[in-house]
């Protein structure tokens, strides 16, 4: 997908986080303003095209279809219609918390009734019948083996390697048995996001950062590597940044407007944007601007 769509993408995805929103539109305009126009943000409504309201993730494939996972199932627009896949379409749970698209185009979604795979024509279900240490799926993630990796609400993670599931719990080294989410990076580490830190696991041992470590909060909201090789990570008390050797921060002492910051995006231009309660946050590594709801963003 172009960046530009990406970084649309994903701020929808934030905000519909922080906001469970009606009126998803609405914010589509506000952030095509922010980034291609400064016309004036132009509201609509495709709240009766939604299975249900409540968002919780959002991801484009390749072919440009956008997926959209509720509390109520999964939305599919392809650009001119929606299409919604429920469990009487053969998905696993209705509540969807995390879709990714894998490298071979597949659609997986971590749902409250197990890991939900969509090949284009049929959905296919991986539960704890299967090897999977618990049905409810907060996360899912692809690593650089095109490994499935997948993070529950309180047993731990597990990966497929195309043939088994493996599943790492607390008494592997992992920081807490609830990954709410999961990331590779490009140097092919494997990072879990929990309530109690952060865990990073190169194939052999995890590694767990906290407090005493450097990592401004706890609750880890999202992770990301940056363009210079670093991994930002989106906290409850501020941005944790880690060069591999040791954590700087960016929290409210720098200006940051707010110390919980739900997620984080990176343009080309390098700023980095953040999701939060106050609104949508660019930080240009000296600066902070905010757009809130004076601005159009939407609630």
């Amino acid at each position: 997908m172009s960046f530009l769509f990406e970084i649309f993408l994903n701020l929808l995805y934030l905000t519909a986080k922080l906001f469970y929103m009606k009126n998803l539109i609405l914010f589509c305009a506000f952030v095509l303003s922010v980034f291609f126009t400064n016309a004036q943000i132009t509201h609509y409504t495709f709240e009766q095209a939604l299975i249900d309201d409540n968002v919780r993730s959002i991801e484009e494939d390749q072919s440009g279809n956008v997926w959209i996972g509720t509390i109520s199932g999964i939305t599919r627009f392809d650009g001119t219609d929606f299409t919604s896949f429920t469990t009487a379409d053969g998905l696993g749970g209705d509540i969807v918390y995390d879709i990714m698209v894998s490298s071979t185009g597949d659609v997986y979604a971590a749902t409250s009734g197990g890991l939900s795979v969509y090949n284009g024509v049929v959905w296919s279900n991986f539960t704890m019948g299967d090897g999977l240490p618990s049905n409810t799926i907060w996360s899912v993630e692809e690593d650089n083996l095109n490994q499935i990796w997948v993070g529950t609400s309180d047993m731990g993670v597990a990966y497929y390697n195309g043939l088994d599931w493996y599943v790492l719990g607390v008494d592997d080294g992992l920081v807490a048995s609830g990954v709410k989410v999961i990331y590779a990076d490009r140097n092919d580490n494997v990072w879990f996001g929990t309530g109690n830190g952060v865990s990073m696991y190169d194939g052999v041992d995890f590694t767990n950062f906290d407090n005493s470590t450097g990592l401004p909060g706890l609750l880890v909201n999202d992770i990301i590597q940056l363009y210079n090789g670093n991994v930002a990570v989106a906290t409850s008390g501020g941005v944790g940044i880690y060069n591999f050797h040791s954590w700087t921060s960016i929290t409210t002492l720098d200006g940051l407007p707010t110390a919980n910051i739900l997620s984080l995006r990176q343009d080309y231009a390098q700023n980095l944007w953040m999701a939060a309660s106050v609104g949508l946050i660019k930080y240009d590594w000296s600066a902070f601007t905010v757009w809130d709801y004076d601005d159009g963003l939407t609630s």
